[in-house]
């Protein structure tokens, strides 16, 4: 699956790094190659219609949504399109107004990790949906620190 990233994700070392290790650790898990990670978005907005709920994704692309359109307790928010189970195409919404760390977030254990918050976001980008096991990164709420050793999925 092709998956872009806006420039302020593809040009922050420290951000493309989280995204590189979300991504790599679903790779990991289900033991092969899902994403084909083709760098910084250019083209525009990659989707059409309302961010929540998207008529159109012209791209799967990362990106910092501004102004922001949630509540200010959501970090990020993924809208995906799907046919017959399907998904044809997937858009991550970051909010740029979320103080976050990145890497593993030493020293910063009040701070919402970006590299979780990227690879629970991918999680939903390929097809998952919550969980109420506090240890799954697919659990609704971002857990301290940013290394994803020891964290589980189903």
């Amino acid at each position: 699956m092709q998956v872009f990233a806006d420039p302020a994700i593809a040009n922050s070392p420290a951000a493309a790094q989280d995204f590189s290790d979300a991504m790599n650790f679903w790779e990991t898990k289900s033991g092969r190659k899902l994403f084909d990670y083709r760098g910084a978005w250019t083209g525009g907005a990659p989707y059409s219609g309302d961010p929540g709920s998207p008529s159109a994704i012209g791209a799967n692309v990362i990106f910092q949504q501004n102004p922001w359109p949630f509540a200010n307790t959501i970090a990020a928010q993924t809208a995906v399109l799907s046919d017959n189970n399907e998904i044809q195409g997937a858009i991550i919404m970051v909010d740029p107004n979320t103080p976050t760390c990145s890497g593993d977030c030493i020293g910063h254990s009040d701070t919402t990790s970006e590299r979780k918050v990227f690879t629970h976001e991918l999680g939903h980008f390929i097809g998952m949906g919550h969980v109420q096991d506090i240890s799954n990164i697919m659990y609704p709420t971002a857990q301290a620190g940013g290394t994803l050793d020891g964290v589980s999925i189903d």
